[in-house]
């Protein structure tokens, strides 16, 4: 190392060693320290300077990485075409999906108006059919012949198209007399298709050629089909089929440091929260993400805002409202009847504390609660009894009830309700779905499903404008249209597993076409579009109270929260509510 002096004798050589204790002249100006040193000094704080110059010679030298260079430019180039193709990769796919979206509207639109056409082709000929009649009822008989000469041409077309028209409708029959929709299977394991041709949720469609057509019962002749299946779900589904996609894709991000929680490729749901310690068996749930303007008093109760309110905190929000099952007679000293709808206010995983509803009406919780459901912007919580629908504001106080008699339909009790933004379904015991006005608590209109359905329904969940009714007596879940009633899909498929024996409790869906099961076996079953199982929540057959089990699941909630999709299951025999993040 050079270690001349770093002198300036014109300036400093009169000067002392400026560090303490050393009484020599000073020889220099330290490059370090910038104090004017004596040789000796200097020659020490020169020395210093040159080891870390050394150290840092040594790291400039690793990151020049000469040896590495040209292979790291040529990963660069690598990267930069990959980076190119990445982008080509993305608009190739979104000109795909374009196409796919217009061969898919195109069919959609064709079904369309087949029926439009076929409705037309009705109306026009019973305009004719009268025209006809009132000339030949009046004796006009030149008036008649001119008739009949002008629609000769138009009514053999028309037959044509009417005849057309059936023989697709007749095919469609056929096809459902190919599947295992039959009612009366409630004794038996669901039948397993292995036409694998055309699998997914469309199976409904799929038939089997080598079976007896008319050797087994089925309920096409008394059933209502439309002419296509579910295609908005379908389609729908493609989000949750691309975020798993590119979930395994972005696995190849080796650069990435990989969480040692990282969940399996498999796996649709993650639980991450438990709501334990509830006053008795949970039943239905129902979810708030509206709560401005309802506080919680000292005393726990919820109230409505007001100056007056000094002391009070804000409604959590979201919350979750909780009912409670009336224990049988032989659990009644052990599991007390709640008489009040538990709220629990929600976080991103764990739980705010938890309040209690009571609603401001004459009602006997003997009676017990029979469905919930929750409308956040009209910040109203509908309670369905035996025989009524019950309508509170969030602090329980009452404004509307809605009892068998206002329905448009001849029914005796309600067993389940759902809604959306406009309209109250309403479930009742003759296998129909009651739609009432949301606003003037009017109603609309019936869907009646007796044709499709044992008659032993219990659960009914909305999927966008679609309606999915579990059937526990024949073991199946049916997805009808809530506008015309007619059947578009039903689980299981020919996708499940034929060894799934199924004894379903409850069903939720989300806006993804998955289908969330509970089973008697202990278990939450997790199912696509297509009907494939693709997880299973808890252990088969095994009840327990620890994270990875459940002792009786029942009610199902799936909602869409601001941190995300969030599963929420009543875990009845262990008195909790567990909480999955939907992935």
């Amino acid at each position: 190392a050079d270690t001349a002096p770093f002198s300036d004798m014109s300036s400093e050589h009169q000067e002392g060693c400026k560090l303490r204790f050393c009484d020599q002249y000073s020889a220099g100006t330290g490059p370090l320290s910038g104090l004017p040193l004596c040789q000796i000094h200097l020659d020490k704080d020169i020395k210093l300077v040159d080891k870390k110059k050394t150290k840092l010679m040594q790291k400039l030298e690793a990151v020049v990485a000469t040896e590495q260079r040209l292979q790291l430019r040529a990963e660069q180039s690598s990267l930069a075409a990959e980076l190119q193709e990445v982008s080509d990769a993305f608009d190739s796919l979104q000109a795909h999906l374009q196409q796919w979206r217009e061969r898919t509207m195109s069919r959609v639109q064709a079904a369309h108006d087949s029926v439009a056409g076929r409705l037309r082709d009705a109306a026009e000929a019973e305009e004719c059919s009268k025209e006809v009649s009132l000339a030949s009822n009046a004796g006009d008989w030149k008036s008649v012949a001119k008739l009949v000469s002008s629609l000769r041409i138009w009514v053999d077309e028309a037959c044509e198209r009417t005849e057309k028209f059936d023989q697709v409708r007749s095919e469609i029959v056929r096809l459902f007399n190919g599947t295992s929709l039959n009612t009366n299977s409630s004794s038996e394991e669901p039948r397993h298709h292995k036409n694998e041709e055309n699998p997914g949720c469309s199976s409904v469609l799929q038939s089997e050629k080598d079976t007896d057509e008319s050797s087994k019962e089925t309920i096409c002749d008394r059933l209502n089909v439309r002419s296509i299946g579910d295609i908005s779900l379908g389609v729908r589904h493609l989000e949750y089929l691309i975020d798993r996609h590119m979930n395994e894709v972005n696995q190849l991000f080796w650069i990435q440091l990989v969480d040692a929680n990282e969940l399996e490729k498999s796996q649709v749901c993650r639980s991450i929260a438990t709501i334990d310690g509830l006053p008795g068996q949970p039943g239905y749930l129902a979810v708030c993400t509206n709560t401005a303007g309802f506080m919680v008093d000292t005393n726990g109760r919820i109230i409505r805002s007001s100056s007056q309110n000094s002391g009070c905190l804000p409604l959590p929000e979201p919350c979750l409202f909780i009912s409670f099952y009336v224990p049988d007679n032989d659990d009644i000293d052990e599991v007390p009847i709640v008489d009040h709808i538990l709220v629990a206010g929600l976080d991103d995983g764990g739980v705010y504390q938890m309040y209690q509803l009571r609603l401001q009406c004459d009602l006997d919780w003997n009676d017990g609660i029979w469905s919930l459901h929750c409308d956040s912007p009209r910040q109203l919580l509908y309670v369905a009894l035996e025989t009524s629908v019950l309508v509170a504001d969030l602090s329980g106080k009452l404004s509307q009830k809605i009892t068998v008699d206002d329905l448009p339909v001849l029914c005796e009790e309600v067993c389940c309700i759902d809604g959306d933004a406009d309209k109250l379904f309403i479930l009742t015991e003759k296998a129909s779905v009651a739609t009432v006005c949301k606003e003037s608590s009017l109603p609309i209109s019936t869907i009646s499903i007796s044709a499709l359905v044992s008659g032993n329904l219990s659960s009914m969940s909305l999927i966008g404008r679609n309606i999915a009714l579990l059937d526990y007596e024949s073991r199946k879940m049916y997805v009808t249209s809530s506008i015309s009633g007619q059947l578009l899909s039903f689980y299981p498929t020919s996708r499940t597993q034929p060894e799934e024996l199924w004894y379903p409790h409850e069903a939720a869906c989300d806006d993804r076409g998955l289908v969330f099961q509970s089973d008697s076996r202990n278990i939450v079953r997790v199912l696509d579009f297509s009907g494939t199982i693709v997880q299973n929540l808890g252990r088969k057959n095994e009840s327990g109270c620890n994270a990875e089990t459940f002792n009786g699941p029942d009610c199902l909630l799936v909602v869409q929260l601001a941190s995300g999709r969030r599963l929420f299951v009543s875990d009845v025999q262990n008195q909790r509510i567990r909480v999955f993040e939907i992935l």
